[in-house]
């Protein structure tokens, strides 16, 4: 009886003390700020957007001033379901309507201006806006808006002025479309470094006001910022961050602040084409470049926009509607199996089991893993994808409704009993991808070295290895084919290589950062660049006698672009 009583009485303890241990459960970390809310989320989900050019310049060989005659506007054929499905195609969930540019002329029917669709009597008068918004409902995307703060028309008549009321205009056409045409998703409502008396504050008043979720986008914010370029790349490191206080340009903060105190991340744009408007002749950029940007981009953490105009009839050219499917393609199949969801992980340090490390792999966008209060670096998570996997993107996630965190971390791979190093960074975000195409391992291990302030922990939401699908084209900066030199006692090499892209900023940019090294005896001269026009730039280096090896390129972009944006290949050697 005895035993019985004491036995009893140790299984009530270890009871008692169980119970009291399920009671501490950990509660999540404590929010860092600036952090998002619901509708910067929203943006961030949808991460592509498109942007649409439409307007006098349509038909009038892409330029217009402001002087043109508003009946000039006829594009016939005009449906807004096909631009919907055409941007469906891309995986562009958010198209928005250029309302008005410079030249002045608006998309709808206005009180605010005779200068508009309601003057194009041979088009009937139809509302643009209207029947865009619309073809948005139907098609299950959001929209928005871009309205230019630049008004040449007006000027023309020497009302673009504040004396003349412009920016109460401005003001009452802002209400028009945020009143009449539904939910507005995103609003572009000032750009182009306008003169100083232009109200943008005015605006952005009236947006908030009148629809307070409309995220707004400017050079400088408020909710959404430029990247600097229309390029289409995101700078690295990225953070969604800057400074409201001490906002002067796009130039302040292209890499956003570590430590600011909005949350406001970059967006990047760049058109489909050459122009932002349609042109007569003008084509797709390739595959390749496309996915240069968006790796750029959403990989970086930001908003990539892309600008796809409708040509003269009223209708996206059929060369752009293929290749918007082709992106779509891209991003659907290559990001459609995580090799690393489901594969077991594993934490040096973890806050409870509500945050435990299997959250990066479970699939689940809400929940994330965390370590306790206090440990902000020199913590691991480990992957164990259970066999060797060959994959081309790795992924990391923040769970940034708690803020931006990651300041510096280290991505390494297991393959072949051996542990090196994949990646080294500092910026996580909402997204990172990290490209290193053809890379094998079984086991994954990120391992965060800091965060943005004492205590702040960090909050990683998940992990993904993906494997790209073939992406037609040259491989890009590869060491594949490379030059080869053996070496004759006397003579020297002469090699000329090619680098292609069509967008001569970036080609410009590639060839003064390239540089080539030689693999094996002997040294190299140069590179000299002999042009960079038409999307093609060529390059000379010359070898020092008795050269023998093999020459590849070693680096090529400086920081904040792309090593895939420019093709390159060794074309020729002489001796």
């Amino acid at each position: 009886m005895k035993r019985f009583i004491t036995a009893f009485m140790v299984f009530n303890f270890i009871m008692l003390n169980i119970s009291v241990m399920t009671v501490k459960a950990v509660g999540p970390p404590a929010p860092l700020a600036p952090v998002p809310k619901k509708a910067d989320m929203d943006i961030l989900k949808i991460g592509i957007v498109g942007l649409i050019h439409f307007g006098l310049y349509t038909f009038n060989e892409g330029s217009s001033d402001g002087s043109q005659d508003p009946n000039i506007f006829q594009p016939m054929e005009l449906d807004c379901n096909q631009w919907v499905a055409a941007f469906k195609g891309g995986c562009i969930e958010l198209p928005i309507l250029v309302t008005k540019h410079g030249e002045g002329f608006c998309l709808w029917l206005t009180s605010t201006t005779h200068y508009s669709v309601g003057d194009s009597i041979t088009f009937g008068r139809r509302d643009v806006c209207k029947e865009f918004a619309e073809a948005c409902d139907r098609g299950g995307v959001k929209h928005g808006f871009y309205m230019n703060t630049q008004d040449w028309h007006l000027n023309i008549e020497g009302k673009w002025t504040k004396e003349a009321g412009f920016n109460e205009l401005m003001a009452q056409r802002w209400t028009e479309l945020l009143t009449k045409y539904g939910t507005v998703t995103e609003a572009w409502a000032g750009d182009g470094n306008p003169p100083a008396w232009v109200d943008l504050i005015l605006y952005q008043n009236t947006i908030r006001r009148l629809q307070p979720d409309c995220r707004i986008f400017s050079d400088n914010g408020p909710d959404l910022r430029w990247s600097g370029n229309e390029e289409g790349f995101g700078w690295d490191p990225h953070w969604s961050m800057i400074n409201d206080s001490c906002i002067k340009s796009w130039m302040s903060h292209k890499n956003g602040e570590v430590n600011g105190n909005s949350w406001c991340p970059a967006e990047c744009d760049s058109p489909l084409s050459r122009f932002w408007q349609w042109i007569q002749g003008d084509v797709p950029i390739s595959l390749r470049e496309l996915t240069s940007c968006y790796y750029d981009s959403v990989g970086n953490g930001c908003i990539m926009d892309l600008g796809v105009p409708p040509d003269n009839r009223g209708l996206i050219l059929d060369s752009n509607v293929k290749q918007l499917k082709k992106f779509g393609d891209f991003q659907r199949y290559s990001f459609k199996v995580n090799y690393a969801l489901g594969a077991t992980a594993t934490a040096t340090q973890t806050r409870d089991t509500q945050y435990s490390a299997a959250n990066v792999v479970d699939g689940d966008f809400n929940t994330y893993w965390a370590p306790p209060d206090g440990v902000t670096g020199g913590v691991s998570i480990e992957l164990d994808l259970g066999s060797p996997v060959k994959f081309d993107v790795l992924m990391v996630q923040e769970y940034i409704e708690l803020g931006q965190r990651v300041t510096s971390y280290m991505i390494e791979k297991y393959n072949k009993g051996i542990w090196s190093k994949y990646a080294i960074k500092q910026s996580i975000g909402f997204k990172k991808l990290i490209r290193i195409p053809g890379t094998t391992a079984s086991k994954i291990r990120l391992t965060i070295n800091s965060t943005r302030a004492d205590g702040a922990v960090p909050c990683i939401r998940e992990i993904g290895v993906y494997k790209e699908i073939k992406v037609p084209g040259k491989r890009v900066f590869s060491t594949a084919n490379p030059a080869s030199l053996a070496a004759d006692g006397a003579s020297t090499a002469l090699i000329t290589a090619e680098l292609r892209n069509s967008r001569e900023s970036i080609l410009k940019t590639a060839t003064n950062a390239v540089t080539f090294s030689l693999f094996g005896n002997g040294t190299l001269i140069g590179p000299t660049v002999k042009n960079a026009v038409n999307g093609v730039a060529t390059v000379v280096l010359q070898t020092t006698k008795n050269s023998a090896g093999r020459v590849v390129v070693v680096q090529t972009f400086s920081t904040g672009f792309s090593p895939y944006a420019v093709e390159i290949g060794v074309t020729s050697q002489t001796k």
